[in-house]
């Protein structure tokens, strides 16, 4: 595995040794990586890679796949799926501090965590609407803008008109 910088140039990370190895995702400071370590054919876990502690596998829940969906802006929260033991995908979070954390299957047969906040505290299940808890959370975060497709919102509904404070305007009408 490789990273590149301007600073740097070219840097052979390696591996875990007996994995095939691939980054992912890299912290906005590029001191964190996150991907995949190939230990057979089937078997798939996550790994996070800083300079200072090389490779580290975050864990499972038994079974494989483990695979990483997302994670913060600086590297320090994962977020994605396992499997356990019973074929269940279930939602993960990691920290290193906590390390892996069943999130449960968000009350289906199975989920995914697919993007994590950049501070790492929202995650949301990937095709889910964002519910009151999440909005509470992200407006305790101070986040004041999330960004949806523009084809995430045609044919919508919204329970009221959304106002512009600043002018009145009613830029969407229930």
């Amino acid at each position: 595995m490789f990273r590149w910088s301007a600073s740097r140039g070219l840097e052979d990370l390696g591996c875990i040794p007996g994995y095939r190895c691939g980054a992912q995702f890299i912290s906005r400071d590029n001191a964190v990586l996150v991907g995949y370590a190939k230990i057979r054919p089937t078997v798939d876990r996550v790994f996070r890679w800083t300079d200072s502690s090389g490779f580290h596998d975050i864990g499972s829940f038994g079974a494989s796949p483990t695979r990483a969906s997302a994670i913060s802006a600086d590297g320090s929260v994962i977020v994605g799926y396992s499997e356990n033991l019973s074929n269940q995908y279930r939602a993960f979070r990691w920290t290193q501090a906590t390390g892996i954390v069943d999130l449960g299957t968000f009350g289906g047969g199975r989920a995914v965590a697919e993007d994590v906040s950049e501070d790492g505290n929202v995650v949301v299940e990937k095709d889910k609407r964002i519910t009151a808890r999440h909005v509470r959370t992200l407006e305790q975060a101070g986040t004041g803008f999330v960004a949806v497709p523009e084809d995430f919102l045609v044919g919508r509904v919204i329970s009221k008109n959304m106002v512009d404070a600043d002018t009145g305007e009613i830029v969407a009408k229930a």
